[in-house]
């Protein structure tokens, strides 16, 4: 593979077809973006001309949209083809691009540590694999957070074990992934995170 890729992600809590071209408007040189908590539901598809790949939210009583769900949208101008794994589980989006697996979920807050661990431990790391999402995990000084939390503390024997490899703490030690408003101060946290078993240089670009 000669070409770049430049692989993105980004949490839109909740993904409305009316918005799909504002965000893609701002993805430039974006070819794969990956996109956690859709809340699409099938069969939905978005109003766009990038290839689309979902994995479909869970429905929720008395709502028009689900909850979860993860995507990926690629650029027309992706000079590879794209295969949609099997779902492993209802966390877990998987793509393969050439000699590369890609792995992208959603692990809600909600989740028990050895929940979170028992979904980890289920995910088959091949090699050439990246791993991407929403892991509601917070790293502390792995990453350049300022909070280590339990399930940050729960993930680190995991991906020691497959010598994973966190680029949050390579490429971007100490950016945050997410900002908020809590109790009248503003906040902010490393929640989305990046990890891989190569050398991902000669393979694609990183960026949030």
């Amino acid at each position: 593979m000669s070409d770049t890729i430049n692989l993105s992600l980004w949490n839109a809590n909740g993904l409305r077809a009316t918005t799909v071209h504002d965000v893609l408007s701002h993805c430039s040189p974006t070819t794969l973006l990956f996109i956690t908590e859709t809340w699409l539901l099938s069969p939905a598809c978005l109003p766009t001309d990038w290839e689309q790949f979902h994995l479909y939210g869970s429905p929720v009583v008395s709502s028009y949209c689900g909850s979860m769900g993860v995507s990926d949208l690629v650029s027309p101008s992706f000079p590879y083809p794209v295969h949609q794994l099997p779902s492993l589980n209802k966390y877990t989006f998987s793509l393969k691009v050439g000699p590369l697996c890609f792995l992208c979920l959603y692990l809600p807050p909600s989740l028990s540590c050895s929940d979170l661990i028992s979904i980890l431990s289920s995910l088959p790391i091949y090699p050439n694999t990246i791993l991407c999402g929403d892991f509601n995990a917070r790293l502390g000084d792995i990453t350049g957070d300022s909070v280590m939390s339990p399930h940050g503390t729960a993930m680190v024997p995991w991906f020691e074990e497959w010598s994973l490899s966190v680029l949050n703490s390579s490429l971007s030690y100490g950016i945050a992934t997410w900002h908020g408003f809590w109790q009248q101060c503003t906040c902010s946290s490393i929640l989305d995170l990046f990890l891989c078993n190569f050398d991902v240089f000669p393979f694609y670009a990183h960026q949030y």
